[in-house]
């Protein structure tokens, strides 16, 4: 019973080294500080990409699909680097944006009717996607920008659901 214990543990301790080995050295990240000048915001992406897979996509082998990360209310992008590494893992160009800056006014929701007062914070999220996402086809022309994977965690999903239903129909397949 003792061994079979200690193989256990052995193959578990294996499983993690390999883990943080693949997302140290086969996986890229990169930390873009961005500003919409337009709208006189910054933009913070994290973005995640396997390096091996960025190697065929830039030399016309591939094309990189795209996944969109939206964070929780008040949640930095950068806690999501798990899930992020699991889809860069898996191929994707991963990008995962920081919705909402320290500056913002609070979430603000009227009692009984959850949605109402969110609509001005959806639509900044969008146009924050959006912007990532013409910045990205400028440093990434290589990646499928006609079909987008969105995830996202509270409000970051309330986001991605927003965009996919709002969002020029070039962005997202419906």
């Amino acid at each position: 019973m003792r061994r079979a214990i200690l193989i256990l543990a052995s193959l578990c301790v294996l499983a993690a080294g390999e883990y943080f080995a693949v997302s140290r050295w086969a996986i890229r990240h990169d930390t873009l500080s961005l500003y919409d000048a337009a709208r006189q915001r910054p933009v913070s992406v994290e973005i995640a990409v396997r390096r091996d897979y960025e190697i065929k996509a830039d030399n016309g082998l591939s094309r990189l699909p795209i996944a969109v990360i939206s964070n929780g209310n008040t949640v930095r992008n950068t806690e999501y680097s798990f899930l992020a590494n699991a889809l860069a893992a898996r191929g994707y160009l991963v990008a995962s944006i920081q919705q909402d800056l320290p500056s913002d006014p609070p979430l603000m929701t009227k009692i009984g009717m959850p949605y109402v007062g969110r609509r001005a914070i959806y639509m900044r999220c969008e146009a924050n996607i959006l912007f990532v996402l013409g910045e990205l086809q400028k440093r990434h022309p290589h990646a499928e920008y006609d079909h987008l994977t969105l995830v996202g965690h509270s409000n970051g999903g309330d986001v991605s659901m927003y965009f996919a239903q709002s969002a020029p129909p070039s962005w997202c397949r419906r």
